[in-house]
């Protein structure tokens, strides 16, 4: 009797955008309506390419493991919204090319005065 394992690798399927020489940014995911529905805060980690070294600071310290590496060893937002807003990859890239902010909906946008 043999049992299939489900596994919780991915196959070469990024989650995260990725674009050479520009920001990636993590856009919009399903789950964003319920997560706000629930008032949890959601986080865009947007990823600058062209700046990063592939050190890996970001990589090895985020609490929720929310990058991964693509083949080049840059990081990739595999999980966006286990992202909490920590911004220690953000504090601690030596080369700025990551970016934290808060994602609001778009009602909360409205409510915004910029």
């Amino acid at each position: 009797m043999s049992e299939k394992k489900e596994s919780g690798e991915s196959d070469n399927g990024q989650l995260g955008a990725q674009v050479t020489g520009q920001a990636a940014d993590s856009g919009y995911w399903p789950a964003k309506q319920e997560m706000e529905e629930k008032g949890v805060k959601l986080f865009t980690q947007v990823v600058f390419y062209d700046w990063c070294k592939a050190c890996g600071i970001c990589i090895a310290f985020c609490p929720k493991n929310v990058f991964g590496r693509n083949e080049a060893g840059k990081p990739v937002v595999e999980q966006p919204d286990e992202c909490i807003g920590c911004r220690f990859c953000e504090l601690h890239c030596p080369d700025f090319a990551i970016t934290i902010s808060e994602r609001y909906s778009e009602r909360r946008k409205a409510e915004r005065n910029f």
